[in-house]
């Protein structure tokens, strides 16, 4: 966020000309503050960083087995990331001035920037076979999924909703799928047919009329399990969509957002826990 000044008539208060640049070394600048003589001036800037840590897991008991150890340190802010499936990448997004995508290797090495636009790309999902990347992004002047290839190759759009922008992506085990959701509905998508072609099938409304943040399938296909739009969710709330049985979904309500993630992956890992 840059500075400006504009020149003020004082009888009328009416702009006196174009407003200028007064450009700082700084990514966002603000509480202007001028000295008596109008030669000096004083601002705040504000300077967000990220870093990308790895912390060792317990899965039997859900503990964490190993304190974290930083795998990635930058100088933009991380905004939204994923694992590879055999856990030797990761890609996530930057947030600020640009949204792009990135990949780096799970030991830090390998850092490369695959898409460098205007546009906000945001939310990555490593596909099942990990050959490419789905993401949302507005490049098509909405938010729709795409997807790329680790090397910055092969963008190609995913959907093209008529309703509302479609956000959040989960990849079928099968890679041939996704589900995605558009703050109102979620959305599962077959990729077989040419883009202009496909139909997307929306799944049943959730309780309270929300829809399902898709996170990940069950192995087999048969479940897919979210959470709650935390936009319209006032509580934590995990949950696990049986396609065998599609009308009431299981809900497990959490006490913090950690208890919430932990249970997420058990769900996932348990595609008949949501039958009744």
């Amino acid at each position: 966020m840059n500075l400006w000044r504009i020149g003020i008539d004082e009888a009328s208060g009416r702009p006196r000309g174009a407003a200028e640049p007064v450009t700082t070394p700084s990514r966002s600048s603000g509480s202007i503050s001028f000295s008596r003589d109008g030669k000096s001036m004083m601002y705040v800037s504000t300077d967000r960083r990220s870093s990308i840590q790895r912390v060792g897991l317990d899965p039997a008991a859900a503990r964490v087995s190993e304190a974290p150890s930083p795998v990635f340190r930058g100088s933009r802010m991380i905004y939204t990331q994923d694992i590879s499936p055999v856990g030797d990448w990761i890609a996530f997004t930057t947030l600020g001035g640009r949204e792009d995508l990135f990949v780096v290797k799970s030991d830090g090495t390998g850092y490369r920037q695959i898409t460098d636009d205007a546009f906000r790309d945001r939310g990555p999902r490593w596909s099942p076979d990990g050959s490419r990347i789905a993401f949302y992004s507005d490049r098509s002047g909405r938010y729709e999924t795409w997807a790329i290839r680790p090397d910055g190759s092969g963008l190609e759009q995913l959907t093209k909703a008529t309703g509302l922008a479609r956000t959040e992506v989960a990849w079928a085990p099968d890679g041939k799928r996704i589900a995605t959701n558009d703050s109102v509905k979620t959305w599962v998508q077959d990729l077989g047919p040419p883009l202009d072609q496909r139909q997307a099938e929306a799944l049943p409304d959730l309780e309270g009329g929300h829809a399902l943040q898709p996170r990940s399938w069950s192995p087999d296909g048969s479940a897919l399990a979210g959470t709650l739009s935390f936009y319209t969710s006032p509580a934590s709330v995990t949950m696990l969509y049986s396609f065998a049985s599609p009308i009431i979904p299981t809900t497990v309500r959490h006490p913090s957002a950690s208890s919430r993630r932990s249970c997420s992956s058990a769900a996932s890992s348990s595609p008949r826990a949501g039958r009744r």
